[in-house]
């Protein structure tokens, strides 16, 4: 079918937030198994543990925050958190800066996700969620790549932790998209009954 069939509209703002929050996280995954050895660590695979069990304990035990918090928020709160622990790994080359900066991208990455991914089915009636959410997931693919390309040129002329601020960085652009583009956006277009559960920061 033609391309608008194909992609949801509904789903190209949320999904450009996404795109920047998962291009910043694409460092961590790409640079840290050569940066943990850098300050002394034997190997990431402790780092990448402590990344998972943060993530994971964060999504069973604090399922329903993105409710209680609002979507803007907990997507608020995970950008931030991603940046930071971008961040940490960028200013603080030690075994613990390592673990710190990873736990904390593991806070971020746990809010983001979900959040971003209900603030997008809820702007679309049942029988459109399918092909939204098909597009949404689009920009996972586009975030990793991009992130890919662009911060791993960046790290190959200052260096991984050069890296590291580029994905930092990545996360509050996404941050600023989410608060100048994205919810003005869905303000003035509400799509259905349900906008005032998608913009309330609350």
């Amino acid at each position: 079918g033609a391309p608008a069939q194909r992609f949801h509209r509904a789903a190209i703002l949320p999904g450009m937030v996404l795109a920047f929050g998962v291009g910043g996280f694409a460092t961590f995954n790409a640079f840290v198994p050569d940066h943990s050895t850098t300050v002394g660590l034997g190997g990431s695979k402790w780092v990448f543990l402590t990344y998972s069990v943060v993530c994971l304990v964060v999504r069973i035990f604090g399922a329903r925050l993105p409710e209680r918090l609002g979507l803007a928020r907990s997507v608020s709160t995970a950008l931030v958190l991603q940046g930071a622990g971008l961040f940490t790994l960028a200013a603080i080359a030690t075994p613990a800066g390592v673990y710190a900066g990873a736990a904390v991208i593991g806070l971020g990455t746990a809010f983001m996700y979900p959040a971003l991914m209900a603030m997008t089915v809820n702007r679309v009636p049942e029988h459109e969620r399918a092909r939204v959410i098909s597009t949404f997931t689009m920009f996972f693919e586009v975030g990793v790549a991009g992130g890919a390309l662009l911060f791993g040129l960046v790290a190959e002329f200052t260096g991984k932790r050069g890296g590291f601020l580029g994905g930092g960085i990545s996360a509050l652009v996404g941050l600023w998209f989410l608060w100048r583009v994205l919810l003005p956006a869905l303000r003035s277009r509400p799509i259905s009954a349900s906008e005032g559960e998608v913009v309330t920061a609350h």
